[in-house]
């Protein structure tokens, strides 16, 4: 069919940036298949074909955060459950079996699209954080830097947030929604939608709510993976890593602004929670039966 990049969606759809949903998705089934493995649900040799599955359709989605969001959930995975301290020559061998399966799906990802082949230099990320999103230099749209994700705390208090109050609250609920009906547009969007900052969910929460808001949505995922912390078992361990992927997600795009992407990533996160607390109950009933 000649389906690429953010367009290979499957049933998210046909669209520009369907792939966050993609992503949330795969996010959800990297931790769903370490819990099943830790729990005995299948087996060593089933786990590693899906882990390299979900590497392979992140390279085919054109999905770059993903192979970061891997890394991080198989190294969190690795120490979380470790009472005792850790063995040097497994934590070596299970490092380097996670970066060659991370190189190895690079490759790939290199071989559908070339053009990123220099994009995971340093170089060239210190270089993306000076310069607007999709553009090779910093643009201005109406006198504001078009952001890209490093900028938005930069752009938005210095352009827009001009007194405490709107730094601590924001220009309100609303003050700059879009619409896929014109005349339905905030006043907001229709000057300086141009600066992508509905690229980021990050800097749409900063400019409505502040930083109060900013702080008070972050604390979600915040409290949430502090409690799972704490409270070590196999279900925990499926919420705190979404808790955390939910941080990266909320600078990295829009995806919680998306009904395709936000309802099911809380549905994800609930999902652990309810179980959860269901496991605890029937502790509580077995030890009052004992």
């Amino acid at each position: 069919l000649g389906i690429r990049n953010d367009y290979l969606n499957g049933v998210f759809g046909t669209y520009v940036g369907g792939n966050a949903a993609i992503n949330i998705f795969l996010i959800a089934m990297t931790v769903f298949s370490i819990y099943m493995y830790r729990i005995k649900e299948i087996k060593k040799s089933k786990f590693i074909f899906l882990l390299i599955i979900l590497l392979l359709s992140s390279s085919l989605n054109e999905l770059k955060i993903f192979f970061l969001e891997f890394f991080i959930i198989i190294f969190i995975s690795q120490f979380y459950f470790s009472e005792k301290k850790v063995n040097p020559l497994i934590l070596f061998r299970n490092l380097l079996v996670l970066f060659i399966s991370i190189y190895i799906a690079l490759q790939v990802f290199f071989i559908f699209y070339p053009d990123f082949a220099n994009f995971f230099t340093i170089e060239s990320i210190l270089d993306y954080t000076t310069r607007s999103y999709n553009s090779n230099e910093l643009l201005y749209s109406n006198g504001v830097p078009i952001m890209n994700r490093f900028s938005v705390f930069e752009v938005i208090p210095k352009y827009f947030l001009t007194s405490f109050d709107q730094i601590l609250f924001g220009k309100g609920f609303g003050s700059s929604e879009f619409s896929q009906i014109a005349i339905f547009n905030s006043a907001f969007y229709q000057q300086y939608g141009a600066i992508n900052y509905l690229g980021y969910f990050s800097s749409y929460l900063l400019l409505e709510v502040g930083i109060l808001g900013v702080g008070t949505y972050l604390l979600i995922f915040i409290l949430s993976f502090f409690y799972c912390f704490r409270r070590k078992n196999q279900l925990n361990l499926f919420a705190l890593t979404l808790s955390l992927m939910g941080i990266i997600l909320f600078f990295y795009n829009s995806s919680f602004r998306l009904e395709s992407c936000g309802y099911m990533f809380y549905t994800f996160l609930a999902i652990s929670f309810t179980l959860n607390k269901n496991v605890d109950e029937n502790m509580k009933r077995r030890r009052k039966n004992v």
